[in-house]
Order: C-alpha cells, then sequence, then structure tokens
C-alpha cells in the first residue's frame, strides 16, 4: 500500500462547487469504497432502542450512520451535478391510495412520469426523498426537471390551501400546483427553484435517522432517482495538489481524510 498523502477534487457543474478530499494514503481499486463511506454529512446517532434482536446497537448505528452519509453524499452529488427547475412535494388522497404502501407509491409514480415523457416529448427527470408522517402515511418531497410550463397551474389567492401556503402566496411566492400528479396521486405543491446551490444542500435534510428506519423497513430505499442522471466530475487526483488551488482550510477531518470545500475550479484543473 503507498504511503502518504493523495488528493482528489471532486466538482459539481450545475452549483459551481467542489470538494478537495486529502486521504492520508492512496486509496486503490479494493479499499476505494471504504475511504468513500465517511464524509462529513454523517451525523451522531447515539444509542437506538429499535435494534433487531440479536444486533449489536453499536454495529446497528455505525451501519446506519454510515449509509446516511453515503446516501446524503449521493443526493448532493446528483442535485448538484444535474439542472434542476422545480422543488416538489406530493402527497397522497387516502381515499384512493393505500397511503401506507411505499412501493406501490413509487411504481405508480415513476410510471405517471414515464407518461409525462411522451406526453411532453421532453426528458423528464426526477430526485424523490420519501418521507413517513407518524400515522404511517407516506409522501415525498424532491426535484424536477423537464417539464413544460403547462404542466403546472399558479395557486390563487383565493382557493382553499393551507394556512401555510397562502401566506406564502399573499407574500408573492410563486406556488403552484402539479395538477396531473394532483388529479392521480393527492395534493401537491411545486416551486421555481431560485438558487440551485442552496436546493442542493436542502434536500439532504430530509436524510434523517428517521428516513433511514422507515423507509428500510418497509423494503425500500432513501431516494430514487430517474436513470442517467450525471455524476460528480474528478477534476484533479495526485499526489500534490495543483499549485494554483491557493490556501486549503480543511473544514473536517477523520481517521482516513480531510476535507475542503471550494467554491472555485482552479485553472489548471479546467479541461483535465
Amino acid at each position: 500500500m503507498p504511503l502518504g498523502a493523495y488528493y482528489k477534487i471532486w466538482w459539481y457543474p450545475e452549483i459551481g462547487q467542489g470538494r478537495i478530499v486529502k486521504f492520508f494514503r492512496k486509496p486503490s481499486k479494493g479499499n476505494e469504497r471504504v475511504f468513500s463511506e465517511f464524509d462529513p454529512f454523517g451525523e451522531p446517532l447515539g444509542n437506538d432502542n429499535n435494534v433487531d434482536k440479536g444486533d449489536d446497537v453499536e454495529r446497528f448505528n455505525e451501519r446506519m450512520s454510515q449509509s446516511i452519509s453515503r446516501t446524503k453524499s449521493r443526493i448532493f452529488e446528483l442535485a448538484g451535478c444535474n439542472p434542476w427547475d422545480w422543488f416538489f412535494t406530493g402527497t397522497l388522497n387516502p381515499e384512493w391510495h393505500d397511503t401506507c404502501n411505499l412501493e406501490a407509491f413509487r411504481k405508480r409514480l415513476s410510471q405517471y412520469i414515464r407518461d409525462c415523457r411522451k406526453k411532453y416529448g421532453t426528458p423528464c427527470a426526477f430526485l424523490l426523498i420519501p418521507e413517513q408522517h407518524k400515522s404511517g402515511a407516506w409522501h415525498v418531497h424532491g426535484l424536477l426537471s423537464g417539464f413544460p410550463d403547462k404542466a403546472f397551474r399558479k395557486f390563487e389567492k383565493n382557493e382553499m390551501l393551507p394556512h401555510k401556503i397562502l401566506k406564502e402566496i399573499n407574500k408573492g411566492s410563486d406556488i403552484r400546483d402539479w395538477t396531473g400528479y394532483s388529479a392521480k396521486f393527492g395534493f401537491t405543491t411545486v416551486s421555481p427553484i431560485r438558487c440551485q446551490a442552496k436546493c442542493t444542500s436542502y434536500v439532504t435534510k430530509y436524510i434523517t435517522k428517521d428516513c433511514y428506519k422507515t423507509s428500510i423497513s418497509n423494503g425500500g430505499h432513501m431516494f430514487y432517482a430517474s436513470q442517467g442522471l450525471k455524476g460528480k466530475v474528478l477534476a484533479f487526483e495526485g499526489k500534490r495538489l495543483p499549485l494554483d488551488i491557493g490556501k486549503v482550510e480543511f473544514g473536517y477531518s477523520n481517521d482516513y481524510v480531510e476535507i475542503a470545500d471550494i467554491n472555485k475550479l482552479p485553472k489548471s484543473c479546467i479541461g483535465e
């Protein structure tokens, strides 16, 4: 195993942000995944009383923490490397659907979005995170792209809407109804994304300890995404950072890596 530091610079083109990762030894093909499991998105979970019998509490929490970290990192990557137009929240009408059946919800929604691609002739894409209410009912938050404006209808101030939404509309917020979704599934809100960088950071907040337990226990995943989405770009790798990178302040470190976020890609890395 080669000794000494090894650097990688990852770039998220749609939000103009990057990440420098300093490995304390060069990751090989066999151990790359081990290193990549540890990142600054991890959260302290503490002990958990809902561990299956026979499972060690510490091992369970470590596995859950690593899974949450990897998922947040992947969502940040997909959100920051693809052009998104809309932030979406969708619910299920209990009179039409079994609101507690996440897999059935996922299948119907995926099919509906495929139908939208045919209808509009555009590459409609999604990045969705399921969330379970205390009642057991599921709803989703996420990002959409490729849908034309005509797919959404602006809510009016005189409509019967939740107070929180009416308050935002009265302030001038652009909040819309995804008419096709609401006719098939339930109440929904869609808003145009004003700042993708902020939105990218925001959507990772939905990945929590509760999200892990409820999604996995229901045989699902912590997020769902369209196929063919772009990933982060490896802009540089080597034993020494480019000379034009300037001073680097690493904001996170553990036994495996140090990580620093950057807002500008060094000229020497452009085109690599």
